[in-house]
């Protein structure tokens, strides 16, 4: 599913002059849009074709038809180019085929606008539309799909652009389709990551002085600036882009540098790294341009005046919740691509690493101490949102840093660190505050001035002291303002905004029938006020209106919900009946436009999945998702779509992005448009109301995207299940279940299974719902990967430790402890007799009659999550452990190796 599919069409007409580009330039499109390194395309018809020369209206029609067919059952991108001649008759545009005759019809030539629109409303599934148009007159195309198209892209909630080649003027010669092979062949460095039809509109005219590109875009609902930035056309091959291209820095740096404006803290950055400083610390308030400055660094550009091409070798920009394991990972395959000879000493140092080395030494310090026994050029590392780290791991990660700077045989190093808190090492290049600190503190409006604290920091005996380092000054939030709601538009009222003037979009906590036979009473006394007062009607009379109008209310009520109650009870099966002629008008009157859906979806027909646009309920559970999401970092795509479907929300990725497009600022997209997808809300916001349905529908999307055990564990689901799952299972309450999510995920360092295992059993001593069996356990599963780090002693200390501490817990008895830990704890001692801590206090037990803990997993069927249509005012979720414990920071370490809980 998903993907991108094109089709080029490059038509003569016979009763016009011949076009000498064509056939070449249409083949030199389709080329460029399918091959692999650039435009990335699949063919979009079912016969592997993607080019069409010289057409007939039938033809033509057939084939566009096709393509729309394919891209709505993959859920697919569609690129459609015309190159040819074009005309128009009646403000409608025509492009025009072999036989087409002057003035044009739709009956031998192709009515682009009117039968792409059919279509769209036909193939709703397609995930974005983009048309390329080098045509006569092809300005008056753009026009037309301004006024024509908006109505069913905006009904349907569809995304689609257009670029063109001319402003009604004569395209000459191909120069539009020739410059867009080129710019989509080249690059440009001024692009971003990814090449749009906004900077092809701007990089063609300066090409094709003779014609003016036009670009339209709609999100959907309405025409927008830029449109959406995953309906791109090619990849960046130009060559400040070639070291970022496929990592994951390349998205933030292409998002973060869209409008960036240098300014001197960029300046002083670049002075200090060019002049041997070791190490840069960036700090400033929140919003001051930190992750922009650093991104900055990466994009010369955006500041070719000041930072010099290839500055950096790598860039991180760090989230909360991701595990070292993961950073180290991801800097070591950037240095591998950059810094010559970092491969092979990464090998080598694999073969003489030590049991307990983290992954952080592993893959960043001990290869560098390799790589530089000989005399090296300078290797530049930025690092952002080292603070959005867990505490153990930010602790640790820092240390590893220093380790970095103060290394006589690292000098080549130079590393600059973005910090909200400050490092104890480097020199500070200090941001200054946001316009709305300044404003605010100017004005007033904050209680104190932003002080500059002063903190005396401990310096490496080998390091020169110097003076007092200035910290950032305290987190401030800007006074609360109210979101600008979008604008109101043909697909109906922006999501989660009632309609004004209904009682029950007011107030939503009032009973449904309340509502109604409040609603009648108040018009049936307005109606018999104005019979008495004109007609002298007496009060029993009136009184009579009032009783009769509610008891008819009541019933009508207690019917239709039968009526609703026997639409929930239609079961998958009577697909058959639905498929049947004759019963067709009586199946589809049982049934709700939500149980087709589902019957549609689960029958696995991509041609009979036509659903309308996502309704409000589909935005509000979009949207507590990826709140519920958004302290555990990005999100990816595939993820959040099954976890939409299995509440019963839209269940595909062209309605998730639709939804995502409309959302606007409000959502960060990494790699949009591809399938490594991932999404995150730009600010925290509270819990929302259905939070515990949101945490076991992103755990249960979790085991169905990235399953234990299953797949490559590179995959980026699989990543995010390490890193999360066991963190929603905890705050849905399902203790035991998070635990064997951590022991099913395991790392490949043993040092990182234990760091995990250690802040894992702090926060389940920290729980007081938690059994004291499973905190026993899982210091147990702490001690184990501290003897595979070659600590033995320590593991036995530990173990120990938990054991004495699990006995004084109340409502502790040895018949709930496993068999395994006990046996552990035994042949420890056997091996270790020189350690006497606390093993007086062991009283002797028979293992033979312990009994493992009863640690059920949870299933889908358990708790009928998906597909299940709640009646009014019920969750179409269970109860399961509503209050749930009060967490502390989040440490969230991910995954360890395979255990039987």
């Amino acid at each position: 599913m998903g993907g991108r599919r094109a089709l080029v069409i490059g038509s003569q007409c016979e009763s016009l002059n011949l076009l000498s580009f064509l056939p070449d330039a249409a083949r030199e499109v389709a080329a460029t849009l399918r091959d692999p390194q650039v435009g990335g395309c699949l063919p979009a018809l079912g016969d592997g074709r993607d080019l069409i020369i010289d057409p007939s209206r039938d033809e033509l029609d057939s084939a566009v038809t096709e393509a729309m067919r394919s891209a709505s059952e993959d859920q697919a991108t569609l690129f459609i180019a015309l190159v040819g001649h074009g005309d128009y008759a009646n403000d409608d545009f025509y492009f025009l085929t072999r036989e087409a005759t002057s003035p044009p019809s739709s009956r031998n030539s192709f009515l682009l606008a009117q039968r792409i629109k059919e279509l769209l409303g036909e193939y709703s599934l397609v995930d974005g539309l983009v048309v390329l148009l080098d045509t006569c007159h092809a300005g008056i195309a753009a026009e037309q799909a301004a006024a024509s198209w908006v109505k069913i892209v905006g009904q349907a909630g569809k995304r689609f652009e257009v670029l063109t080649a001319s402003d009604e003027r004569t395209a000459a010669n191909g120069c539009f389709s020739r410059s867009l092979v080129q710019l989509l062949r080249s690059g440009r460095p001024e692009f971003g990551e990814r090449v749009r039809c906004a900077d092809l509109k701007r990089a063609i005219s300066p090409l094709c002085p003779t014609q003016t590109a036009v670009h339209l875009a709609f999100d959907g609902v309405r025409q927008v600036p830029a449109g959406d930035r995953g309906l791109w056309l090619a990849a960046n091959v130009a060559e400040p882009w070639a070291r970022w291209c496929g990592t994951s820095a390349a998205s933030e740096i292409d998002r973060l540098t869209s409008r960036y404006k240098p300014d001197d803290s960029l300046r002083q950055v670049v002075s200090k790294l060019l002049t041997g400083t070791r190490c840069v610390t960036v700090i400033g308030a929140e919003n001051s341009g930190k992750s922009t400055l650093v991104a900055a660094l990466a994009r010369p550009a955006v500041a070719d005046e000041i930072v010099p091409p290839k500055l950096m070798h790598a860039v991180l920009f760090l989230h909360p919740g991701q595990p070292l394991q993961h950073v180290a990972d991801d800097l070591s395959a950037q240095l591998e691509r950059c810094v010559e000879g970092f491969g092979s000493a990464l090998r080598e140092y694999a073969q003489q690493a030590e049991p307990g080395a983290d992954a952080l030494d592993r893959a960043i310090i001990g290869p560098l101490r390799l790589l530089g026994r000989g005399s090296r050029s300078p290797v530049r590392i930025a690092i952002d949102g080292l603070d959005d780290l867990a505490v153990p791991d930010r602790d640790r990660f820092t240390k590893s840093l220093g380790e970095l700077t103060v290394r006589a045989t690292l000098q080549w190093i130079r590393l600059v660190v973005v910090s909200r808190r400050g490092l104890p090492f480097g020199e500070v290049v200090q941001l200054p505050d946001p316009i709305w600190a300044r404003t605010a503190q100017a004005s007033g409006a904050l209680d104190v001035p932003l002080p500059q604290v002063v903190v005396d920091r401990p310096r490496p005996e080998s390091a020169p002291t110097s003076q007092p380092v200035p910290m950032a000054p305290p987190r401030r939030s800007p006074a609360p303002t109210r979101p600008r709601q979008p604008v109101r538009a043909l697909a109906g009222p922006p999501p989660g905004r009632p309609r004004r003037g209904r009682l029950r979009d007011r107030f939503p906590q009032v009973p449904r029938l309340a509502v109604k036979i409040f609603a009648v009473m108040v018009g049936i006394a307005a109606i018999g006020f104005l019979l008495a007062a004109f007609f002298s009607v007496p009060w029993w009379v009136h009184l009579s209106l009032v009783v009769l109008a509610t008891g008819v209310s009541l019933l009508l009520e207690i019917t239709g919900r039968r009526k609703n109650r026997y639409r929930r009870e239609v079961r998958f099966d009577q697909l058959e009946n639905l498929m049947q002629g004759e019963n067709l008008m009586q199946a589809s009157r049982a049934l709700t436009v939500g149980d087709l859906n589902r019957i549609l979806v689960s029958f696995d027909s991509p041609t009979l999945m036509r659903q309308v646009s996502p309704g409000p309920d589909s935005w509000e559970i979009v949207r507590s998702l990826l709140t519920v999401a958004q302290r555990r970092g990005p999100l990816p795509l595939t993820i959040l779509v099954t976890a939409s479907a299995l509440r019963d929300g839209v269940r595909s990725v062209s309605e998730v992005r639709d939804i995502l497009v409309r959302l606007g600022r409000e959502m960060i997209r990494r790699n949009p448009g591809t399938d490594r997808e991932t999404v995150r809300m730009r600010s925290r916001r509270g819990d929302p109301a259905d939070h515990q349905e949101a945490l076991i529908a992103l755990a249960w999307a979790i085991a169905e995207e990235a399953p234990p055990g299953a797949g490559s564990s590179d995959a980026l689901e699989y990543q995010y299940a390490q890193a999360c799952e066991a963190g929603f299972l905890f705050d849905a309450g399902l203790y035991e279940q998070a635990m064997r999510s951590v022991g099913d995920r395991p790392f490949t360092v043993a040092a990182e299974n234990r760091a995990r295992w250690s802040s894992w059993s702090d926060r389940l001593e920290r729980s007081p719902d938690v059994p004291p069996s499973l905190a026993l356990l899982a210091r147990h599963r702490e001690a184990t990967w501290t003897r595979q780090c070659g600590e033995p002693d320590e593991a036995l200390r530990l173990l120990e430790r938990a054991w004495k501490r699990a006995r004084t817990l109340p409502g502790f008895t040895p018949s709930e402890i496993s068999a395994e830990v006990l046996a552990d704890l035994t042949h420890w001692r056997a091996e270790q007799p020189e350690v006497q801590e606390v093993q007086q206090g062991v009283p002797d037990v028979d293992l033979t009659e312990l009994s493992w803990p009863d640690l059920p997993l949870i299933e889908p069927a358990d708790l009928d999550l998906p597909f299940i249509e709640p009646a009014d005012g019920e969750s179409d979720l269970p109860d399961v452990n509503p209050t749930g414990p009060e967490t502390t920071e989040e440490t969230d370490p991910p995954a360890f190796g395979a255990i039987d809980l």
